[in-house]
């Protein structure tokens, strides 16, 4: 919050959340993973900024949840996308959330979209496809070659 151009942390993080859950998801394919990958980031950010560690958790909590009760599991590698890109992208609704109620800002303030918001938002869309797809790849090749099993 300390930055003050909303969304800039999250599309920071969305390709390296989208890469890891995305290469976690494949390699346990169990409902409660995205969950846990998102509990161990969560710990990692709550050194340098609690209210981040917060959001992970609940934003992979929120996207999990949404994920298994459309796909069920994470046998489809569609679910593996969808479960790694919808989660850096959910943090932004879960950051409105946090400047709302925890920061006590004004929701019209928070929400004043101008261009700049727009592109970081858009950016934070492509970021996150773009470290899923990565992340999906790498994880297959590791798994053809028996390094992720």
């Amino acid at each position: 919050h300390a930055i003050g151009l909303f969304g800039l942390p999250q599309m920071c993080v969305a390709p390296f959340f989208a890469f890891f859950m995305a290469v976690g998801v494949l390699k346990v394919r169990k409902p409660g993973s995205a969950t846990i990958i998102a509990a161990v980031s969560a710990l990692l950010s709550l050194m340098m900024r609690p209210a981040s560690g917060i959001m992970a958790l609940l934003t992979g909590l929120i996207a999990e949840l949404i994920i298994l009760a459309i796909y069920r599991d994470y046998r489809r590698i569609a679910a593996v996308y969808a479960v790694s890109i919808f989660t850096p992208i959910a943090m932004v609704p879960v950051q409105v959330l946090y400047y709302t109620l925890v920061l006590g800002r004004n929701l019209s303030t928070v929400m004043s979209f101008n261009l700049v918001v727009a592109v970081v938002l858009a950016m934070t869309v492509v970021l996150a496809v773009g470290g899923s797809l990565l992340g999906v790849k790498v994880g297959r090749e590791l798994i053809a070659h028996g390094r992720l099993r």
